[in-house]
């Protein structure tokens, strides 16, 4: 660790392993590199990001894995209090050269929210780092996106709200709390009714815990058909590849350490571990699904699960037989899944209750909605500029683009 007690807070803050320094807060910058999820550290950092509700599986050291390998330089800030972690954010940011970049932490920043004046001292350490690492890192802004419902908190009043947003600012959650009739009661009559009758017509979905090559293939065909016809855009098939690698379970331990102590985001008390899931795992997991109807491969879902939540990220089904109702079928089979790997909630990863025109997700939310839930609205992407002149670095970025 790099003593910078004699350094200026721009200097130190650059510092890989630098230390900053604010009342009982401690801020500690990694740069260009993050904890390794073995460590004790990283298991700390990943059971505090899976258990805070404000954030998700894009502050997980798995994320971050995924993003360096799409060639993102990755930056980790880490918030200790007393020698616990209470905090911090992930940052990406893609290499740069013209100053016009953006630092970007979304389900970020981790912050203990409920107690606003220990979350805006982390804050303010986290805006101070941020701020110094802007000319190294060749950024103009620091961008946060943890999922806060409306309204905006004070403590952000030095962000405004971005011009775009990494996840969806709207999204529904179905409760997967008491028993399957519990969960399928919540539901709209359309969606039970669609349920029993993909069943009825013989559609048979399996669940394939972490993606083989075959079955990556066989979910990337179904996606990429149903974007074709339905005009959303899809990853190329190598981001599905790295997003397999780097979720792969066979550097985490199945069994939840020992010696993790202090509550999730304040480092009070002994929480030994509540828990986190029937998988006992503190990594994101993949799970694929797959529904068949008379030997032929009709839909397909991709899951994440990542502490207490699961969550819908892609899914696709085929023009065939359409009338078997198959999307149904994949998201009830997903659900059961996760609640008998212990998750509570299952977001179903964005929702225009209003149905606006330019809103990706507008065209799939009558779908989505079929299956109750909440609707939750988040504050949305929140970004502060590190230049007055906005403008003027804008202007200055374009033309040094040009020249190169």
């Amino acid at each position: 660790m790099t003593d910078c007690s004699q350094l200026s807070d721009g200097a130190r803050a650059i510092l890989p392993g630098s230390v900053i320094d604010k009342a009982d807060i401690r801020l500690e910058v990694l740069l260009d590199h993050f904890l390794e999820p073995l460590s004790l550290d990283g298991q700390r950092w990943e059971f505090l990001v899976s258990q805070s509700e404000a954030s998700g599986f894009m502050q997980s050291l798995y994320w971050a894995r995924l993003k360096q390998a799409q060639g993102m330089r990755v930056t980790q800030l880490i918030l200790r209090s007393g020698g616990d972690i209470i905090g911090g954010a992930l940052l990406y940011t893609a290499p740069r050269n013209n100053g016009a970049g953006i630092l970007s932490a979304p389900d970020g920043p981790v912050l203990p929210w409920a107690d606003a004046a220990l979350a805006g001292r982390g804050l303010s350490l986290i805006m101070e780092a941020a701020e110094s690492l802007a000319s190294k890192l060749g950024v103009m802004s620091l961008r946060i996106e943890p999922r806060l419902p409306l309204p905006v908190p004070k403590l952000l009043r030095e962000f405004g709200r971005s011009l775009s947003d990494q996840n969806p600012q709207e999204t529904l959650f179905v409760s997967l709390a008491g028993q399957v009739e519990d969960i399928l009661s919540t539901m709209r009559h359309k969606g039970r009714y669609n349920i029993a009758q993909s069943a009825k017509r013989g559609v048979r979905v399996l669940e394939e815990p972490s993606g083989s090559p075959e079955s990556l293939r066989r979910f990337y065909g179904l996606l990429s058909e149903a974007g074709v016809r339905n005009g959303f855009l899809v990853e190329p098939f190598e981001f599905f590849e790295d997003l397999v690698e780097a979720f792969s379970e066979g550097d985490m331990p199945s069994d939840l350490p020992s010696g993790l102590s202090g509550s999730p985001l304040t480092g009070e008390g002994d929480h030994s571990l509540p828990a986190v899931g029937k998988t006992s795992s503190l990594a994101p997991e993949i799970r694929f699904f797959f529904a068949e109807l008379d030997g032929d491969t009709v839909g397909a879902l991709l899951m994440v699960v990542y502490g207490r939540r699961a969550t819908y990220l892609y899914g696709g089904v085929s023009g065939r037989r359409r009338e078997a109702m198959c999307g149904y079928a994949l998201q009830w089979a997903a659900m059961q899944s996760a609640r008998a790997l212990g998750c509570v909630e299952y977001d179903m990863y964005g929702y225009d209750q209003f149905r606006s025109p330019d809103n990706e997700y507008a065209r799939f939310s009558q779908f989505k909605e079929q299956f109750g839930g909440e609707v939750r609205r988040f504050i949305g992407a929140q970004e502060h500029y590190f230049v007055e002149d906005l403008a003027g670095a804008v202007i200055k970025a374009i033309k040094q683009a040009n020249l190169n």
